[in-house]
């Protein structure tokens, strides 16, 4: 078994204390990291910095009902779906689509700043009554969308110099508009919600008449008491053009989403090659005041989620059969005889590929190379507890765990604090040697090292040290 880490260790007893400190108090530093920064990034707008995010925020709370015009499946389907008694597939689709544990206090107080919130207009968990919005991945979350969105603001209120972003969308669609976005739900019902959602975050969410994400700085949105943004797919029809918000895809703000969240090739060549020019891209968007946004998480694909089916479902089918078809379809070296049952054991596969590419980034600014970056902001799986994402091969229960006889089951990766690194380093560009930059420098460098880039070789879990291969030859080394 190979384990590679991060480079560079605690020499001193002032770090070494840094690192016992970091590990103790991890949830006060990343629930208030932006505060923390401010001394350094504070003259930053939102559109210089990099946000870590999760894809599908809401996830953690699924029931087993399927929503009303829920995503991948025609709208008629899905009504007739959603009428179905829902221990029939519900417990199996909600696996399918679940890819946090985390719930959205403890996300923001592990240092998520972007929060993907994905919502539909659907009957709650029975079939008579009224509509209400809710979150949904196919099944609708337990309670409304509202109810989520007030345990956001009650931690924003807790956190006043926190700022944090959102994102409406049905399913993760920046420029859809009407039916496309939210199908069957008229223009009154988005807009009678997008003003209880102005309501609930009075004074707190950006004007776009005052304030922009590539102008404004930091410190001046915390001056302001502006700390929520909120990007709102279908603007016009959703929130009536109102000037707190932002449209997803428009003329003058936007969001430029890049899909590369995978664990084959072609989705790691496609990170490495957007941090390689992060800079440029996000100088690019800054001028037409877009936030250039990355996916790194990865959805169950078709066959996945068929053989998962039919193992699930079929007792008397050539189970192995299934298994290693599933397996092969992954096109991992030495993985054939495992198939996720859950989307969460995929995440995790798909997070320790993460980890490498978001290491890489990091080593490369550190050594001063300043075209490589990060986007304003990534949304990705699996996040656990201090701000990490978890790369082994436990799954997190409801009652969560905290102990395991296998030394890599419970291997987590420094996500939260190797952006922040990131963003400090950037920042500090020339006067690294400052008395801010190289104290917060050396304290992001003590937190990483609690949780290193870990690598370690089990091919039947489709986990490698040296695979995939990079477009530029050879084999990926941190």
């Amino acid at each position: 078994m190979l384990m590679l880490v991060a480079a560079g260790r605690c020499a001193s007893f002032y770090l070494s204390c840094i690192l016992i400190l970091c590990a103790v108090h991890a949830d006060e530093f990343t629930a208030n990291w932006m505060g923390h920064l401010l001394p350094v990034i504070g003259n930053q707008t939102l559109l210089d910095l990099s946000l870590p995010g999760t894809h599908d925020s809401m996830t953690y709370d699924l029931s087993d009902w399927i929503a009303d015009g829920t995503n991948d499946i025609p709208a008629w389907l899905a009504d007739i779906l959603h009428d179905l008694p829902p221990h029939l597939v519900g417990p199996f689709i909600r696996s399918q689509g679940q890819t946090q544990w985390l719930n959205v206090t403890e996300q923001l107080n592990s240092g998520i700043r972007f929060i993907d919130f994905r919502i539909m207009y659907t009957l709650g968990e029975v079939i008579i009554g009224h509509k209400k919005w809710y979150c949904i991945h196919f099944v609708q979350s337990h309670k409304t969308a509202l109810t989520y969105l007030k345990e956001i603001k009650q931690w924003v209120d807790a956190h006043p110099k926190e700022v944090i972003t959102l994102w409406f969308s049905r399913h993760g669609s920046e420029c859809k508009k009407g039916n496309d976005q939210y199908p069957g739900v008229d223009d009154k019902d988005k807009q009678k919600f997008w003003k209880e959602v102005e309501q609930l975050f009075s004074g707190l969410l950006l004007d776009n008449r005052v304030s922009s994400t590539n102008k404004t700085t930091l410190a001046t949105l915390i001056q302001r008491n502006q700390r929520v943004i909120i990007y709102a797919a279908d603007y016009v029809k959703f929130t009536a053009s109102s000037p707190y918000a932002l449209d997803s895809c428009g003329n003058f703000s936007g969001i430029d989403n890049q899909l590369h969240g995978g664990t084959g090739p072609g989705n790691f060549n496609s990170q490495l090659n957007g941090y390689a020019n992060a800079e440029k891209i996000k100088q690019k968007d800054q001028h037409r005041n877009w936030l250039y946004l990355e996916s790194t998480a990865e959805g169950a694909p078709k066959f996945e989620i068929k053989d998962a089916a039919l193992i699930e479902y079929f007792p008397f089918i050539d189970k192995k059969k299934h298994i290693e078809h599933c397996a092969k379809g992954f096109n991992i070296p030495g993985l054939t005889n495992w198939c996720p049952k859950i989307l969460l054991e995929l995440s995790q596969l798909c997070e320790y590929y993460n980890q490498r590419t978001l290491e890489k980034a990091y080593q490369q600014v550190k050594a001063g190379n300043y075209s490589w970056g990060l986007p304003n902001a990534i949304y990705t799986d699996a996040v656990d507890v201090n701000g990490t994402v978890r790369t082994g091969l436990k799954i997190v229960t409801a009652e969560g765990e905290e102990t395991s006889k296998n030394s890599h089951d419970l291997t987590r990766y420094a996500y939260v604090d190797t952006v922040l690194a990131v963003n400090v380093l950037l920042a500090c560009q020339g006067h690294e040697g400052s008395a801010q930059c190289s104290s917060l420098i050396k304290l992001l460098d003590a937190r990483r090292a609690v949780y290193p880039l870990t690598l370690w070789e089990q091919p039947e879990r489709g986990r490698h040290v040296v695979w995939p291969e990079t477009e530029a030859g050879g084999f990926f080394t941190p």
